[in-house]
């Protein structure tokens, strides 16, 4: 994954805050910017973004705070409510998100 690029980056981000909250892949493409609160630690799930339908509230660690920080000020100009964007500005569908994991993994020499 070559994070140098703003995709890359993103994805590295994607895979940080998935590895801390253990969060659902939906939920993670439904982040908004405004329920992220890094002073904190926490990442706040809204009921219509969950499964479940109820609130909850996720910690993340110290370092994916940093990463989350960083790749919030490069994104902050697209203007998009959503954490996570397309490198335009869009949200990401799910599609994309598993299309571009299974190629990374198979573009990694792992095949299943």
């Amino acid at each position: 994954m070559d994070d140098s690029r703003f995709v890359g980056f993103r994805d590295k981000v994607m895979f940080y805050v998935l590895l801390d909250t253990m969060v659902r892949i939906s939920e993670l493409l439904n982040m908004k910017r405004c329920n992220v609160d890094l002073k904190s630690g926490y990442i706040k799930l809204e009921p219509h973004e969950t499964k479940t339908k109820r609130t909850r509230s996720v910690p993340i660690s110290t370092k994916t705070i940093k990463l989350i920080e960083e790749y919030m000020r490069e994104s902050e100009d697209f203007g998009s409510e959503y954490l996570f964007v397309t490198y335009d500005g869009r949200d990401i569908l799910s599609n994309t998100w598993k299309r571009r994991k299974i190629n990374g993994i198979r573009g990694n020499g792992w095949n299943f």
